[in-house]
């Protein structure tokens, strides 16, 4: 106590230290969500006038051209139009299918996929990432079409959801499954919307710690039955589960002792970040004692939910000893999204530093989950490491060193016109295609 009896602990004065720094801490907050507002607002206008654009010019003038640019998959009697996203590349999946014909190949692959070995994390192999990326890109097929590759890669399938689509895949030879999620069509706005837009939601009942992009997560329906219709409430993950229970497992050939693996392209890559981070997250009640969840590969997947989530699903993954591979292809733009969290002075990378305890929720707080694997045009594979502006600088420089190959590829007949002409006008949204990404993935 002081002689005038007052504690040195009190004051009836502004700690000016303090003050500046709370000042500071709620001013990243304001411009927070000053900036989240400014790119909503222009992202809803440019949706806007994309989608009276699309109504009225884009779709009609691309279902018109479509059949005279593309080659149909003939199966049996049947000619069936190719998805959007492999329409350019005729050969995208008949080329797999005679490279997983090659000696050893299949064999290889199953045993890679079904390692006994579960008692450490999987690592980076670029001949599973090929394989999960075309069985990410065929989820985009048409169901006949989906069917007659997968019995062509030795693999059973089933499909699941029909609100997105998510295939299983399995092996009779080999104990092992994988969970494939459809990713974003390339003219559904809807989907776009979704991937672009910054909203965030906080699982109730404590599911999945901190925030998740409210689109991604409200797929899976993780929250409690509303009052008005309960009986209709069936969580998509216990229904993904109860189906792998009931259709799958017991048709694979070891069910002892059975790996599941994850994956998916865009849209589809979010989904099954979502899907990973809730059966890996504990307590793991859905997974059945003798499946092992072994992780994901996801590719050009956007922003998936805040810091909080990123880092809670890199505990649980690190608790499962599973791993999440998330591939980046050259500028692919959607593993930029949502755009906030690509500027560099975006506030809430600053927030930390400037709280005591626990810090405030940012809106524009979106962080990616995962171990990123970068491809680029000099065809190098860098696991570990995340993109950067350099890279972006050097990929442009490769990009326009590569054109000319490109358009020999439309000489020679391996690549469409419409595909020369995306390539052109737009490469940098067609760096997130499948096939460029295994362009990248083959030529290392």
């Amino acid at each position: 106590m002081k002689p005038d009896g007052h504690s040195s602990s009190v004051t009836d004065w502004t700690d000016w230290t303090r003050f500046l720094e709370k000042m500071r801490q709620y001013a990243l907050v304001t411009l927070d969500t000053i900036l989240w507002s400014v790119i909503s607002v222009a992202t809803l206008i440019f949706m806007a006038v994309a989608g009276v654009a699309s109504y009225v010019v884009i779709e009609p003038f691309v279902k018109f051209i479509s059949p005279f640019m593309s080659t149909p998959f003939t199966i049996g009697e049947k000619k069936i139009p190719p998805s959007l996203v492999s329409s350019g590349t005729p050969g995208f999946f008949p080329q797999y299918t005679q490279h997983l014909k090659s000696p050893g190949t299949w064999d290889s692959l199953g045993r890679a996929l079904a390692d006994p070995d579960t008692h450490q994390k999987p690592i980076w192999d670029a001949d599973v990432a090929r394989f999960m990326l075309h069985l990410s890109a065929l989820s985009y097929e048409h169901p006949d079409v989906v069917a007659y590759f997968a019995k062509q890669w030795k693999l059973e399938t089933v499909n699941i959801l029909q609100n997105f689509a998510c295939y299983v895949y399995y092996s009779t030879k080999y104990p092992f499954v994988v969970v494939s999620f459809k990713g974003t069509s390339p003219f559904d706005l809807s989907e776009w919307l979704t991937d672009v837009m910054m909203l965030k939601v906080r699982p109730d009942g404590g599911v999945i710690p901190g925030q998740i992009h409210e689109g991604f997560y409200n797929s899976f329906q993780l929250d409690p039955p509303s009052t008005e219709d309960p009986r209709e409430h069936r969580c998509q993950v216990e229904v993904i589960f109860n189906e792998l229970r009931g259709k799958v497992l017991p048709k694979v050939s070891d069910s002892k002792n059975i790996n599941v693996w994850i994956t998916g392209h865009s849209l589809g890559a979010a989904l099954a970040t979502v899907f990973l981070s809730h059966v890996t997250y504990p307590p793991v009640s859905l997974v059945p004692e003798n499946v092992k969840v072994r992780g994901a590969y996801t590719f050009g997947s956007p922003r998936v939910g805040d810091s909080r989530f990123a880092s809670a699903t890199g505990a649980s993954l690190d608790d499962a000893e599973a791993s999440c591979f998330r591939v980046v292809n050259a500028n692919d733009p959607v593993a930029a999204l949502p755009l906030s969290s690509t500027i560099p002075i975006a506030p809430h990378k600053h927030i930390r530093r400037l709280s005591h305890g626990k810090p405030p929720n940012m809106v524009t707080d979106f962080t990616h989950v995962g171990t990123p694997v970068t491809l680029g045009y000099d065809h190098v594979i860098r696991d570990g490491v995340d993109r950067s502006w350099l890279s972006i600088c050097a990929n442009t420089v490769g990009y326009l060193w590569e054109w000319p190959r490109f358009f020999y590829n439309f000489i020679l007949g391996r690549v469409s016109l419409g595909v020369l002409i995306r390539r052109s006008v737009q490469p940098f949204p067609y760096d997130h295609t499948p096939s460029e990404y295994d362009r990248h993935l083959r030529h290392r």
